[in-house]
C-alpha cells in the first residue's frame, strides 16, 4: 500500500536517537498489532512513538503480522484505511513469515529498524539480526512496551474471572510477585545487545533491564506524553466530581474489576461518583447500580475535566503504566494498588497514592477525594 501525503512537525527533543541530519532517510516501524486499534495503552504508546519518528521526516514503512490471535487487533480493508488517513505512514506490509520480514529489510534498505515488544521477534530472527553482516549498518531500536515476561508469568496463578472457580488471593498474588522480582531473566533476554537502543516507559524497567545489556546506556527511560502542558493547564480543576478508572477488556482488568467490586466497592464512601471508561464495559453483564460506564470513547480529554483523580485496582501485569501515565499528564494524580503501580510514574504522595491492600486501597480514595488540598 502506497501512502502520499506525509506532513512533518517540529523536531522534538529526542536527539538520543535521531539527529536533524536523519531526515529523508528511512525507518521500518515493526508492530505485533494493528495500530489503528483506539482505546488502549499500547495504541497511544504506537502513536507517541510512530510521530516522533515522522517529526523527524523520514520515510516510514510500517511492517505487521497479517494473522493476528486476537480478532480485535485483525487488520481490515476500514483499518488499512484509518492508518493511511490518521498515521501518514510511507508504506505498509503486512507478513506472514520471518522470510517476508527479512524480504522487507533486504527491499527497503532502511537505516532504522524500530520494534515494539520484545517478544514480537522469535529467536531465529534475532540470530540473523546479530549475526548476518548485511544487517550491522541499520540501527535498531525496541520500544519494551512493558515488560511482557512478568505478565506472561503471572497469567499462570490467575483464571478467567467470569469462571466459577476464580478466587483472587491477594497474599498469593504478593508473594508470586516477590518471586519475580527476585528472578534471573538473563536467559530471556539474551538477545537485547541486538539493539542499539531500548526504550523503556517506566524508571523502575529502565533499572532492571540495564542488567541485562552489556552497554547499560543503551536504556533510555521515555516516559509517555499526551499533550502540551499549556492544554493540560487549560483543563479547569472546579468541575471535578468523579473518580475514574480507564480500561480495556484484557484478562488481567476484567481480574481488577472484579477485585474492585467483591472487595473494594463496599469500603469507598457512597457519595463519591465512580466513573469506569473504556471497552472493559463491553465484557460486564451486569453493571454495578453505583458506577457510570462509558464505554468506548473517541477522546479522553472530556473524561480528565470531570475527573478528580483515577484510579487504578490492578493486580496482576504492568501494562497499567500507559494509562497511569496518561493520567499524570492530565494532571490527574492517580491512586494505585502497589502491585502495578510501583513500576509505574507514580511518585508516592506527590503525584499518587499507593496501597498496600483493600482496606488501604480504600481509604486512600476515601481520604484523597475528601481532601482539602
Amino acid at each position: 500500500y502506497k501512502v502520499t501525503g506525509v506532513q512533518t512537525c517540529a523536531l522534538p527533543i529526542y536527539s538520543k536517537l535521531f539527529t536533524k541530519s536523519d531526515k529523508s532517510k528511512k525507518l521500518v516501524y515493526y508492530t505485533p498489532l494493528c495500530p489503528a486499534i483506539n482505546g488502549n495503552g499500547c495504541n497511544a504508546r504506537f502513536q507517541q512513538t510512530l510521530k516522533m519518528c515522522k517529526d523527524y521526516g523520514m520515510e516510514i514503512i510500517l511492517v505487521s503480522p497479517y494473522y493476528q490471535t486476537n480478532n480485535d487487533m485483525k487488520w481490515t480493508h476500514s483499518r488499512i484505511r484509518d492508518i493511511k488517513e490518521s498515521l501518514a505512514i510511507n508504506h505498509l506490509y503486512l507478513i506472514k513469515n520471518n522470510n517476508e520480514f527479512f524480504y522487507v529489510l533486504n527491499t527497503e534498505k532502511p537505516d532504522y529498524l524500530f520494534v515494539n515488544y520484545y517478544d514480537s521477534l522469535d529467536e531465529s530472527v534475532y540470530e540473523k539480526l546479530s549475526t548476518n553482516t548485511c544487517y550491522a549498518g541499520i540501527t535498531k531500536i525496541l520500544d519494551t512496551h512493558d515488560l511482557y515476561v512478568k505478565n506472561n508469568y503471572l497469567r499462570q496463578y490467575i483464571t478467567h474471572p467470569n469462571s466459577s472457580s476464580s478466587i483472587i488471593d491477594l497474599n498469593q498474588i504478593t508473594l508470586e510477585l516477590n518471586k519475580y522480582n527476585f528472578m534471573d531473566y538473563s536467559p530471556y533476554y539474551k538477545h537485547l545487545d541486538v539493539y542499539d537502543h531500548i526504550l523503556n516507559i517506566s524508571k523502575n524497567e529502565n533499572c532492571i533491564l540495564k542488567k541485562y545489556t552489556t552497554d547499560p546506556n543503551k536504556c533510555i527511560h521515555f516516559p509517555y506524553k499526551v499533550m502540551s502542558k499549556a492544554d493540560t493547564e487549560a483543563i479547569s480543576p472546579n468541575k471535578k466530581v468523579y473518580i475514574t478508572w480507564v480500561a480495556s477488556d484484557n484478562i488481567l482488568n476484567l481480574h481488577a474489576y472484579k477485585f474492585f467490586i467483591e472487595y473494594v466497592l463496599d469500603l469507598i464512601h457512597p457519595s463519591i461518583p465512580i466513573l469506569i471508561v473504556g471497552n472493559i464495559s463491553n465484557s460486564i453483564p451486569i453493571k454495578h447500580p453505583r458506577i457510570v460506564y462509558t464505554g468506548f470513547v473517541d477522546s479522553l480529554e472530556g473524561i480528565y475535566r470531570l475527573t478528580k483523580f483515577t484510579f487504578c485496582p490492578i493486580l496482576l501485569g504492568t501494562g497499567s503504566k500507559i494509562k497511569i501515565a496518561e493520567s499524570i499528564e492530565y494532571n490527574c494524580p492517580v491512586v494505585s494498588m502497589l502491585h502495578s503501580g510501583e513500576d509505574s510514574e507514580i511518585r508516592h504522595s506527590i503525584n499518587g497514592l499507593l496501597a498496600i491492600d483493600r482496606e488501604d486501597f480504600a481509604n486512600k480514595i476515601n481520604g484523597l477525594y475528601f481532601s482539602q488540598n
